[in-house]
């Protein structure tokens, strides 16, 4: 691995191929009982899902409706939280495209990862 890829964020080397693990032949979901037991012998709980239930179309409805009633003042507080989470942070990233690092500025450096 070249030295820009030995660190990835705060995360170390062995935790990033954990989580870009493919883990399409996994079986992931199981009921609460299940995961339980599984965690108690030792798996790891991120290895397990909880068993994802699909809303039923009532459900769904209302919350479309809901959100269109109050898609702006939930644009405008969505907003409202991230600056005051920038401003806390005093920090600015970006990115230029999929190929090129992530480059962050702190108030007295630039940090790239």
């Amino acid at each position: 691995m070249n030295k820009t890829a030995d660190k990835f964020g705060s995360y170390s080397k062995d935790d990033v191929v954990f989580l870009l693990k493919d883990l399409s032949g996994y079986s992931l979901e199981g009921s609460i009982e299940q995961r339980e037991k599984n965690i108690q012998s030792g798996q790891h709980y991120s290895e397990t899902l909880p068993i994802e239930y699909q809303p039923p179309e009532k459900y769904l409805s209302l919350f479309w409706e809901t959100l269109d009633v109050y898609k702006r003042k939930t644009a405008l507080s969505t907003g409202a939280v991230s600056e005051q989470i920038w401003k806390q942070k005093e920090k600015y990233c970006f990115s230029f495209s999929r190929e090129s690092r992530n480059t962050c500025w702190n108030s007295d450096k630039e940090v790239s990862f």
